[in-house]
């Protein structure tokens, strides 16, 4: 695949994820994929398996009033890599308002994602979160 293959098959899982298709964003990662948050939060570094962060995702998206809004603000590709970078925001139930950059770093296989490596501020998903 090309690199702006591999771009397209990323925007289309952002997309699947920012309309709140959870399971239309897992169709986007391999069953073997290994995920690992770049953080120093125990919790968050125990999430490694597709059905872990799914898992993870959709309780989160629970508490959100109405999902998670994604806003990406870059994207780069070179062979099977794609790091994108990109805004987070939500209206929380607790009343908090999440607000989030993150960088994403994935490598792809067979038009699935095989990694993932997901670099967030942890200490405002705790604040914002509970935790």
């Amino acid at each position: 695949m090309s690199a702006e293959q591999n771009k397209e098959i990323v925007r289309q899982m952002i997309a699947a994820h920012a309309a709140g298709d959870l399971q239309g964003f897992a169709r986007y990662l391999a069953d073997d994929c290994e995920w690992r948050y770049m953080v120093e939060d125990e919790r968050l570094r125990q999430i490694r398996t597709k059905e872990q962060l799914i898992a993870s995702w959709e309780a989160g998206a629970d508490q959100t009033i109405d999902g998670l809004h994604l806003e990406t603000t870059s994207m780069i590709a070179e062979g099977d890599q794609v790091n994108v970078e990109l805004t987070a925001r939500g209206q929380l139930k607790n009343g908090k308002n999440y607000h989030n950059r993150v960088v994403f770093a994935f490598v792809l296989r067979d038009r699935k994602i095989v990694e993932g490596r997901e670099y967030i501020d942890s200490a405002h998903v705790a604040k914002i979160w509970g935790g």
